[in-house]
């Protein structure tokens, strides 16, 4: 295992690495950028529950800016000086050699299973709340099944349908939030804050742990917007753009 140079050039773009590879355009990269970093709300109903009201937008409001935005502006660094296909398993190929690379990228590989794998089970929970039948039992596992296969469908059609699907997904999604919110500011007669913690419960760190996770947990995934592919004119400065549209 080296970490000197000679594991550098193995991290170094070449003029004819990626010319086969089809682009995004920036709507669908910062579409697929927001899908796969914004992780969704899981886990946010035991916040509230826990944390309590107050204290977890206070945590909505501060944690994105002490750990996603310097994640993201170290990523949009690193896409700019070294973009690579692979991004960041490529960048600590490069910096720390062979062997951590191979864990960077063989633990992220593992870990993208396993996460894929649990959301079907959660898509699958909510589709069976809208059809009790598919509530458990062979049902539920195919529910699950056949979101596993529809995405791995729309990932082997190609970048481009990619890209279009995840744009529509997105407004599909934060049109309704975006509607529902402007009517909840509308009707709003409380302070959102209060309480600020759950009623007869002191505050605790234990809470304020599990809130602090919850969201980290939801944000860690910020540093995954790789580099785009170096044969592009101006790919350098789209991590750049996505990052600041996101």
């Amino acid at each position: 295992m080296t970490t000197g140079s000679a594991s550098l050039p193995s991290a170094l773009p070449f003029a004819g690495d990626t010319s086969r590879f089809k682009k995004l355009k920036l709507g669908g990269f910062v579409a697929v950028l927001y899908a796969y970093c914004a992780a969704g709300p899981f886990g946010f109903e035991e916040m509230i529950s826990t944390s309590g009201p107050g204290m977890s937008l206070i945590f909505l409001l501060v944690v994105p800016w002490l750990f996603s935005l310097p994640m993201s502006l170290a990523t949009s660094e690193m896409a700019t000086a070294m973009p690579v296909q692979g991004g960041f398993y490529r960048w600590t190929r490069a910096a720390f050699g062979d062997f951590w690379g191979f864990q960077c990228g063989w633990w992220n590989w593992t870990g993208t299973f396993l996460m894929n794998g649990a959301y079907a089970v959660v898509l699958a929970d909510y589709t069976a709340q809208l059809f009790p039948s598919l509530n458990g039992g062979v049902r539920h596992w195919l529910a699950a099944l056949f979101f596993l296969l529809l995405v791995a469908w729309v990932n082997i059609r190609g970048i481009d349908v990619v890209g279009e699907s995840s744009v529509v997904m997105l407004l599909t999604v934060l049109i309704p939030v975006a509607i529902f919110t402007a009517m909840a500011f509308a009707k709003m007669q409380v302070n959102p804050f209060v309480p600020l913690v759950p009623p007869g419960k002191p505050p605790s760190r234990p809470a304020w742990g599990r809130a602090a996770r919850s969201l980290i947990r939801a944000c860690r995934a910020t540093a995954n917007g790789c580099a785009p592919p170096p044969s592009r004119r101006d790919g350098r400065d789209r991590s750049r753009r996505a990052g600041s549209a996101r």
